[in-house]
């Protein structure tokens, strides 16, 4: 009697085991599901908000022609900054103009 009772107990704690082990994982993909959304939605938010750059490189090799460039604004918003780089060594004056002002800047 005592070994029925024995077997008993050890298949009851294994199917207990089983259904833990079910339950977990059942809430573990639950849990990984809504972590994936959440970070998916973070990427979306963070494109829609910073994602809207517009930049162009122009490489100046003969300085005795005009260069114009236009970016053509994005529909969300308006631009407010301008970043000029400028890099290499030149002996004369470089004009750059922004929106109606002119900006002197010789080396």
């Amino acid at each position: 009697m005592d070994s029925i009772v024995k077997h008993v107990q050890i298949q009851t704690q294994h199917l207990l085991q089983l259904i833990i082990n079910r339950v977990a994982k059942y809430y573990l993909i639950k849990i990984l599901v809504f972590l994936m959304s959440i970070l998916l939605l973070i990427g979306i938010v963070y494109c829609y908000l910073f994602g809207h750059e517009k930049s162009n490189k122009i490489v100046i090799e003969n300085f005795e022609k005009s260069i114009s460039d236009t970016l053509i604004p994005n529909d969300r918003g308006s631009y407010s900054a301008h970043i000029l780089k400028i890099r290499g060594i030149v002996n004369d004056t470089i004009i750059v103009q922004f929106h109606g002002t002119i900006d002197l800047k010789e080396k």
